[in-house]
């Protein structure tokens, strides 16, 4: 399926207004001035996900989303941004521990996981002036395919494509990069695009 150019156009707004929601809402939690940008947008068939995300080690946060529109929203971190998370988190908490990640580390990712992952989808629901409701996000830490088969094994049936939002947080001068991953109900999409 191809995406003219209009929905392409409205779909970057969506992504803008997610981006702007996910950065108010982790300054609130951090209490220092952060940016979100989306800096790409691919639009790719499902077969080709994994390849896509690669067998880099990666920690990433999956929920459902049921609404107007639905679908699946992934956050995978690589490894290095997700050790700049747990230094902006828990700086004088706890003792960085080399390359791993402890308990403590891996609970800090998932917070931050879960309001990258919420506010996203708030901000469309915001909007889109549309109710969109959300599953609890769970949290994975393991090489990209590991994280991502699962849950395309679980939905390959339904969903055929996907939108990948490469992206970056921006927070004291630290550059945190993220992929979002959205595997929407294209018709439902369609129709929320529309709505714009």
């Amino acid at each position: 399926m191809r995406i003219d150019l209009n929905k392409l156009m409205k779909l970057n707004k969506m992504a803008k207004e997610g981006a702007q929601n996910v950065a108010y809402n982790l300054s609130q939690m951090l209490g220092i001035d952060v940016e979100m940008k989306v800096a790409k947008i691919e639009f790719v068939d499902l077969s080709d996900v994994p390849d896509v995300i690669g067998d880099r080690e990666v920690i990433g946060v999956y929920l459902t989303f049921q609404g107007l529109p639905s679908g699946f929203l992934v956050v995978l971190f690589p490894t290095k941004s997700a050790k700049k998370i747990t230094n902006l988190l828990l700086q004088g908490i706890e003792e960085s521990n080399g390359d791993g990640f402890s308990e403590m580390d891996l609970s800090a990712i998932s917070e931050v996981g879960n309001i990258i992952t919420s506010s996203f989808i708030d901000g469309w629901a915001n909007l889109l002036n549309s109710e969109i409701n959300i599953s609890t996000p769970q949290t994975v830490h393991d090489m990209g395919s590991a994280v991502i088969d699962p849950i395309l094994i679980q939905i390959a049936q339904q969903y055929d494509n996907a939108f990948l939002f490469n992206s970056y947080i921006k927070a004291k001068n630290e550059d945190i990069n993220c992929e979002l991953l959205v595997i929407p109900e294209l018709e439902k999409l369609m129709e929320a695009i529309d709505r714009l």
